[in-house]
C-alpha cells in the first residue's frame, strides 16, 4: 500500500491520532516518510515500539512513544526476544527525558514477574521518575491480582504506574483493519 493510500484512508475516516504498533513499526523504511506526510495532513502518530531502532528524528516526529521493555536482565531479554536488550536500554536512556515516553512491560507468570518488573522500574526511575509505566497482564493468561499487587510495589519506586482497566461499557474503537485489508488484498 502506498503512503498516499494510507493517508487517504485515515483522512476519509476522520483519524486525528494514529497508533503505529504491532510487530515492530520502526523496521519499515517507509515509516518516517509516512509520519511526515500524516503530520502535514494534521494527523498525529503515537508509536508503539521496543525502542531498539528509535532515533531522534522519530521521537521529534511523533506525538508520543510507548516504549516496551521486555526485561531488564539481558539473559532473560535474550530468552524472550532472541536479542540483547543493550540497544533498547541505551535508547531508553537517550529519550527518557523527552516528555514523549510512556514505558510498558508485560507481566508473564514464570517469566517476567514482579521481581523483574521492579528492576525495570528502578531503571526507569533512575532516569526520569515522572515517566508513566504501564504493566500489562499477559492477554492469553491474565492474572490481574498478581499484576495489581506488583503495581502497588512498583508505585513505591515509580508513582505513575498503572494498567489498563476495561469497564466493558465503552464502544469498541473504530479500527481501520477491514478497510486496510481490502486494499492489501487488491495488491497481493
Amino acid at each position: 500500500m502506498s503512503i498516499e493510500e494510507v493517508v487517504r484512508i485515515l483522512k476519509e475516516n476522520g483519524v486525528k491520532l494514529a497508533f503505529f504498533g504491532g510487530g515492530e513499526p520502526t523496521i519499515d523504511r517507509e515509516l518516517k516518510p509516512l509520519i511526515k506526510q500524516l503530520k502535514k495532513e494534521g494527523i498525529s502518530v503515537w508509536l508503539i515500539t521496543n525502542g531498539e531502532l528509535l532515533d531522534k528524528e522519530l521521537v521529534e516526529l511523533v506525538k508520543g512513544v510507548t516504549f516496551s521493555i521486555k526485561a531488564f536482565d539481558d539473559e532473560l531479554h535474550k530468552r524472550i526476544t532472541g536479542v540483547s536488550n543493550y540497544k533498547v536500554l541505551e535508547n531508553f536512556k537517550r529519550f527518557a527525558k523527552s516528555g514523549k515516553i510512556v514505558a510498558e512491560t508485560v507481566y508473564v507468570k514464570g517469566i517476567v514477574e514482579c521481581d523483574e518488573i521492579l528492576k525495570i522500574a528502578k531503571f526507569i526511575a533512575s532516569l526520569n521518575p515522572k515517566i508513566r509505566f504501564r504493566i500489562d497482564p499477559l492477554v492469553q493468561n491474565p492474572i490481574y491480582e498478581e499484576v495489581d499487587e506488583c503495581i502497588r510495589k512498583v508505585r513505591r519506586i515509580l508513582p505513575n504506574t498503572y494498567r489498563i482497566r476495561g469497564t466493558g461499557k465503552g464502544e469498541p474503537p473504530n479500527l481501520l483493519y477491514p478497510e486496510v485489508s481490502k486494499i492489501w488484498e487488491k495488491h497481493s
